[in-house]
């Protein structure tokens, strides 16, 4: 990796998340890092390592952890404090991790891929055909992000008409793995919409413990499926 990490300076290294350049363009600046600064110690105390054989290698032999010794997560911010959130698998090391893990793969594995494969073919050839009607498409927003989004839905027992919602507190919480990093505008809606979510959920105990929606929050209760 170069130098140590007792070498390294805290710096954005021209990649800060917060400049509006950044934000509307991120890939020149995380261009720029990647070949100057592969592994870059940032003015929050956190690392930003960017090049494929180094995060690997941290992935295989490094002893790292999703959070500190506390339990706490380094990139959280400090209004964010709904235990159920920092219980989150994303967030979690080794045994838990895998549990739910397991646990998830119930739901995501290739027999359900196979059961809703005709489903995403009739999406996707829905929204092409859309695209030829009106001569283009965001291939982003319009089939990138549309078609997971429907699938994951049809799987959990999320509504069609509930997906916009779903989807809108999704990217909020995935955003909170980085709060530091964010703009005070953006932590501020991710928080806002985490509790939104947390007022009103509860807890599926029935088959695998995982979050549903229940009413009135959305016109149809949103359920999880035991697949």
């Amino acid at each position: 990796m170069g130098a140590t990490l007792r070498e390294l300076q805290p710096s954005w290294a021209g990649a800060d998340p917060s400049e509006p350049s950044f934000r509307d363009d991120p890939y020149p600046a995380l261009n720029q890092l990647r070949e100057a600064h592969p592994v870059n110690l940032t003015p929050v105390g956190t690392y930003r390592v960017t090049r494929f054989e180094d995060v690997k290698n941290v992935f295989k032999e490094a002893n790292t952890s999703m959070t500190l010794a506390n339990g706490e997560s380094p990139n959280f911010h400090p209004a964010d404090e709904r235990g159920s959130f920092r219980e989150f698998v994303l967030n979690l090391d080794d045994g838990e991790h895998l549990r739910l893990r397991k646990l998830l793969y119930k739901s995501f594995n290739n027999r359900v891929v196979r059961r809703v494969e005709v489903e995403a073919l009739d999406i996707v050839e829905g929204r092409l055909q859309n695209a030829l009607n009106q001569g283009g498409m965001d291939l982003i927003d319009d089939l990138a992000h549309l078609v997971p989004s429907q699938i994951v839905c049809r799987i959990m027992g999320v509504p069609d008409e509930d997906r916009e919602i779903f989807s809108q507190w999704t990217a909020a919480r995935t955003n909170a793995f980085f709060a530091k990093f964010l703009p005070e505008d953006v932590i501020a809606s991710l928080v806002r919409a985490g509790n939104e979510a947390a007022r009103s959920s509860t807890t599926c105990t029935k088959c695998c413990g995982s979050t549903a929606v229940r009413e009135p929050v959305a016109p149809a209760a949103w359920t999880c499926r035991h697949l």
